[in-house]
């Protein structure tokens, strides 16, 4: 585990044997120090194993819930399992980051998002809702935070709210209106059709 921790600092690494003994090769990604609200990140690390299934490392699984290193480890994994299509496994990860974490920017956005869109088996809308209307009073006034309003508006929008979700979308470009932020005017426009 020492030696997992010691290649952590790595921007990619790959090893061969993983220090697990492993059959797969060991991936190291260094996240950002800060993680950015509403971005997506990448795992720390961890190997895939042959049905493609992302495992995490016996170092993230030690970790204190109650610390930083642990939700940032856990906000990794989601991602990649969310890479790897497994949503099933994506949304009970950061299910558990906000049961720890309650307040959680990328966790409250992400799972919203993801019950939301993609395959029928998480097609949970109402769920949904219960996460992006936490998410929305701690929506900071950045660019970070156009990113969480286009999430929650799209939400809004899926729950057939299409003037809550019009509040929220030009909320979201009013924060960047810039080509940063094309899915917001995507979105914005499918709402005022369905205004109509």
């Amino acid at each position: 585990d020492e030696q997992v921790a010691e290649q952590a600092g790595a921007v990619v690494k790959l090893g061969n044997p993983s220090p697990l003994n492993a059959p797969y090769p060991l991936v190291t990604i260094r996240p950002p120090l800060q993680p950015q609200p509403g971005r997506r990140h990448v795992m720390v690390h961890g190997f895939v194993n042959a049905a493609g299934r992302f495992q995490g490392l016996r170092v993230l699984g030690k970790a204190d819930p109650q610390t930083e290193e642990w939700r940032v480890g856990q906000l990794r994994r989601a991602e990649i399992q969310d890479s790897l299509k497994d949503r099933k496994g994506a949304i009970e990860t950061y299910k558990e980051i906000i049961k720890h974490c309650p307040n959680d920017l990328n966790a409250l956005n992400n799972v919203a998002y993801l019950l939301v869109t993609g395959d029928p088996q998480s097609w949970r809308p109402k769920e949904a809702l219960d996460y992006a209307r936490r998410l929305q009073p701690l929506v900071p006034r950045d660019l970070a935070g156009a990113a969480l309003l286009d999430t929650i508006g799209w939400v809004y929008y899926q729950n057939n709210d299409f003037a809550a979700a019009a509040a929220a979308l030009e909320d979201s470009l009013g924060l960047d209106s810039g080509p940063g932020n094309l899915a917001g005017y995507l979105h914005l426009g499918q709402t005022y059709a369905k205004l109509q």
